[in-house]
């Protein structure tokens, strides 16, 4: 099962802009702490942010879902 939800990241992150489109994502930036968003514009209840480096997280729910990124200190 944990193999099945990887893949599922995987294969959500590399399709990330068609599923931003699909689920027409909002971008939002916030100059006051230099981050950008890119979300949903409902994220699920059950989605998690992930940190992935230092600066760039994604919005994950258990099934693999991917639903919003997020990068500190854009700029």
């Amino acid at each position: 099962m944990e193999n099945l939800k990887q893949n599922n990241y995987l294969v959500n992150i590399k399709n990330l802009a068609d599923i931003a489109k699909q689920d027409n994502w909002a971008v939002e930036y916030d100059a006051d702490v230099d981050s950008f968003y890119w979300t949903k514009p409902i994220i699920s209840s059950d989605a998690r942010l992930t940190k992935l480096s230092d600066d760039f997280a994604l919005y994950i729910t258990p099934q693999g879902g991917v639903e919003g990124l997020f990068i500190e200190y854009a700029k």
